[in-house]
């Protein structure tokens, strides 16, 4: 599976000195992350254990060819030197996700396959607000966020059609073997919410 990451220009040095690419709880931001340690144990339960304690999950685009790809260094980030790396990664160690579906994981939310979904929870969380509180629908917001994982739960015509969507990627390590393309750029614009 080609994989496109998007990392720092002392990780390309890391990976090229090292000869494989890791990261640590040290290289995760502390933003969000019950969802990112989430996203952990769902890479954990499907390609296994990383081959150290404190490791966390690399994040890149899932493409099925390189015609499929765009240009991913059009994501925000702050203003720094970057790489992006283009790499073969078996599709038994990459967990691959739903970017737009995602967000629902991020804030928490309640993943609808579709419209009527979101309408009938909705209607069920304004009900049980008033009588015992929300707490007991945590299980199937849970619940809601594994359709990440498989577009053919996500309704095309309320999350669009599959081939139209982002996919990410998990995965454990970049070893320098796999890597197809590095092209290194440096970002010249964050978004305004990025400053101090």
């Amino acid at each position: 599976m080609l994989i496109y990451s998007i990392q720092s220009a002392a990780a390309w040095k890391a990976l090229r000195q090292d000869g494989v690419l890791r990261a640590t709880r040290a290289h995760q931001s502390d933003l969000q992350l019950s969802a990112y340690n989430w996203m952990t144990r769902q890479l954990r339960k499907k390609v296994g254990a990383s081959s150290t304690t404190d490791q966390v999950p690399l994040w890149g685009w899932a493409y099925e060819t390189q015609q499929g790809m765009r240009d991913v260094r059009r994501h925000w980030m702050p203003v720094a030197s970057y790489v992006q790396i283009a790499v073969e990664i078996d599709e038994p160690d990459v967990l691959v996700s739903d970017f737009e579906a995602w967000h629902q994981v991020l804030m928490r939310g309640y993943l609808a396959r579709d419209a009527a979904d979101d309408e009938r929870f909705s209607l069920e969380c304004q009900r049980l607000a008033k009588t015992c509180g929300t707490f007991g629908l945590r299980r199937r917001i849970l619940a809601s966020w594994q359709r990440i994982f498989s577009g053919d739960e996500l309704e095309p015509a309320y999350w669009g059609q599959p081939r139209e969507r982002s996919y990410q990627a998990c995965f454990w390590e970049i070893r320098r073997p796999q890597v197809v393309e590095s092209i290194e750029f440096r970002s010249s614009q964050a978004p305004d919410y990025w400053e101090d």
